[in-house]
Parts: C-alpha cells; structure tokens; sequence
C-alpha cells in the first residue's frame, strides 16, 4: 500500500461517495512476482497487505469520530 498523493487524488474516488476520496492504493509498480509453487507465501503477504489496509483505514475513521 502507498499513500495517494493529494495531487493524484481525483483519480482514485470511493465508489457511491461523491466528493471521497481513497487515501491510500495498491504499489502495482512494485508487485512482488512469486513462483508458482509459493502459493502459501503469496497468499500469506496478501493477509498482510489487507490486514495493513484494514488497520489503516480504522485507524483513520477513529481519529476522524474524536
């Protein structure tokens, strides 16, 4: 995951939210390429990357209810 750049914004709106915006994307410049074998690893490091989103996004909807 990378932060959206405030300028790069407009290309990345939340579906069905007018005027929202993501925050943050998917790196699919620096995707990492596993070997057809490595299926465990691959999919552990997808858990990874949507539990860091996850907790992103948490984090920023809790600090937005204070």
């Amino acid at each position: 995951m990378i932060a959206v750049k405030a300028n790069e914004k407009l290309k990345y709106p939340v579906p069905g939210k007018e005027g929202e915006y993501f925050t943050s994307r998917l790196d699919v410049d620096n995707a990492n390429i596993y070997d057809m074998m490595d299926f465990k690893l691959a999919l552990e490091d997808l858990y990874d990357i949507v539990k860091e989103a996850i907790d992103h996004e948490t984090k920023l909807r809790d600090n937005s209810v204070q």
